[in-house]
């Protein structure tokens, strides 16, 4: 069945969709609203491993006075890369100085890349969990935890981790909330995860040799383990690595029972259900 969804007809659906999509259908076309981004500020700031902690302490601190036009990630490993910051900012260059010379406060960078570049160049950058000058590895593990904020102990957790950490790995903090999205209402779509200073935690591992699989399954199994939270576990749907006791209200929050009932009016058989699944409502 082909539907049209839209704020004047079917805006339940669209609300669904905005977080939930895949519970809903497949989206063949949609209409978006883009505006005009042309230059923006971005990079990467180096620092040295032995410097985890204070690293980030200062991107806590950084991202928590952060304006809405800057974004950053923080990447941790033990090869040559060490510690870096990878940043957006889109607005001038005279607002970006601040927040650089803060960058370059928190610890001694080793190496600096950072220049005014089209949005689309910084957009087609490889990912940072990619492997730097070898051949594309066989094997790759994905973990990801979502935390509501990046406490002392998640430092602790994240430092204590990198100790121990293959050479491959590469992990990270990434999707710092912070700026406009936080001034949505968590109901206003379904996306819910909208508190100011949570962030996603992430590693990722590649390798080749069969025989370091078990190993390396091992070492993410562990680290996910650690970096979960004791209670009110939340879950970011987009990087869904694991099953909490929760399910899909993990994921959702307060948002579950409306979708649930929305499930049940355009797919109660519950078809699209490979996926953040909310099963349809019970009649």
């Amino acid at each position: 069945m082909l539907r049209e969804a839209g704020d004047e007809h079917d805006p339940d659906l669209v609300w669904g969709l905005r977080g939930a999509g895949a519970n809903f259908g497949i989206a063949t076309s949609f209409t978006a609203r883009l505006y005009p981004l042309e230059s923006v500020i971005g990079g990467d700031v180096h620092y040295h491993p032995r410097d985890a902690r204070a690293v980030l302490r200062g991107f806590r601190d950084v991202m928590r006075e952060a304006p809405d036009a800057f974004q950053a990630t923080l990447n941790l490993t033990t090869g040559e890369r060490g510690l870096f910051i990878s940043l957006c900012h889109a607005g001038s260059a005279e607002q970006a100085e601040p927040l650089l010379r803060s960058l370059r406060a928190i610890a001694r960078p080793t190496r600096e890349e950072i220049h005014a570049q089209p949005y689309a160049t910084l957009a087609t950058k490889a990912a940072a969990t990619a492997p730097v000058g070898v051949p594309p590895s066989t094997f790759r593990a994905i973990e990801a935890v979502y935390r509501e904020s990046v406490t002392d102990e998640v430092i602790d957790i994240v430092v204590d981790r990198l100790k121990e950490a293959p050479p491959d790995a590469v992990m990270g903090l990434s999707h710092y909330m912070h700026g406009a999205v936080c001034r949505v209402d968590p109901a206003a779509t379904a996306f819910p995860h909208r508190r100011a200073h949570a962030v996603h935690l992430r590693v990722a591992c590649q390798w080749s040799d069969p025989a370091d699989s078990d190993r390396r399954f091992a070492w993410t199994d562990a680290w996910r383990q650690a970096c979960r939270p004791a209670e009110g576990e939340r879950v970011y749907a987009n990087y869904q690595t694991y099953a909490t006791a929760d399910g899909a209200r993990s994921i959702f929050g307060t948002n579950h029972d409306r979708l649930a009932a929305l499930k049940a009016r355009h797919d109660p058989d519950n078809v699209f259900h490979r996926n953040a699944n909310v099963p349809p409502a019970e009649a």
